[in-house]
């Protein structure tokens, strides 16, 4: 009798996930093999370097990576929780390395009565981006190197191709990874998501609406503003405000005249983008809001 997998069938759904699909699709082989025979210890797997646009759904895929390993018996999970986000902040040479001390900290806390976290520890380095050759980056890369029996580890940048590839050369010089890259869904699945997000309102979208937003969702993915799924989760937010607060209302239906600040080149459009790029100018980041439900 086959056996059911939920969390794999859930991961295979996802969208823009390939590269990351195909390594469960291993991890599958991989766990029918050691059932079939088993063996003396727990095998350890390769750890990652991902590379993926903000608002892309990576939190929500750690966690479904996360219960998928344990589900099927290939990792051991301790601790208050089982995947830990951190984001390593740059840290100039000659100022202290406190950013691995935060890290420590943060493990310890979650490391829960057991005092001992096995699981996915997943680090955010974006920020080092042109920085990989410093010491502090050396001495956290040699941290994670001394406790991949207890971690899976995830390094995520959300970086250029030319960049990524001199971020991967360093790490493999301290870790046994496996690149991979995450891309932002199609239009369609975008749409789809934020359909279903005005839904969790009973809110329903006309199919004039709808094709207004898909231009706006097109628009802003073709450009450097669109931060995935986190742009999307804002609109909605203030969609379902505006419509609510700012004139009376016949039906839950979004219609195409409702949205006029809302279309490619809307005031709400406009300003989103704007208020991204300053935030980028200045290092802000959305990865903590990220979610694809």
């Amino acid at each position: 009798m086959e056996r059911e997998n939920r969390y794999y069938d859930q991961i295979m759904e996802l969208n823009g996930m390939e590269d990351m699909k195909e390594e469960v699709r291993h991890w599958e082989i991989l766990a029918e093999n050691i059932g079939q025979f088993p063996l003396e210890q727990e095998i350890l797997l390769p750890d990652y370097f991902w590379i993926a646009p903000s608002g892309s759904g990576k939190s929500m895929l750690l966690n479904l990576l996360a219960n998928y390993l344990e589900d099927r018996e290939i990792m051991t999970f301790t601790g208050n929780k089982k995947v830990i986000e951190f984001e390593l902040g740059y840290c100039k040479k000659e100022e202290s390395f406190g950013e691995l001390s935060r890290l420590i900290e943060k493990i310890s806390y979650e490391a829960g009565y057991r005092q001992r976290f096995r699981g996915i520890l997943a680090v955010h380095i974006s920020a080092w981006a042109g920085h990989m050759h410093e010491k502090y980056m050396y001495s956290f890369l040699e941290f994670l190197a001394e406790n991949t029996k207890d971690w899976l580890i995830v390094l995520i940048a959300d970086v250029d191709k030319e960049q990524a590839q001199i971020m991967k050369k360093q790490i493999a010089y301290h870790l046994r990874i496996k690149t991979v890259e995450i891309r932002l869904p199609k239009v369609n699945v975008l749409y789809e998501y934020l359909e279903k997000k005005c839904g969790t309102y009973g809110i329903q979208i006309s199919e004039e609406a709808g094709q207004i937003l898909k231009d706006t969702i097109h628009t802003l993915k073709d450009s450097s503003h669109f931060e995935g799924y986190n742009t999307l989760n804002l609109m909605v937010q203030e969609m379902i405000y505006e419509l609510y607060s700012k004139q009376r209302l016949v039906s839950k239906t979004i219609t195409g005249d409702m949205l006029s600040a809302y279309g490619a080149k809307g005031d709400y459009t406009k300003n989103y983008m704007e208020t991204v790029s300053k935030k980028q100018k200045i290092g802000f980041s959305y990865e903590k809001q990220e979610d694809a439900e």
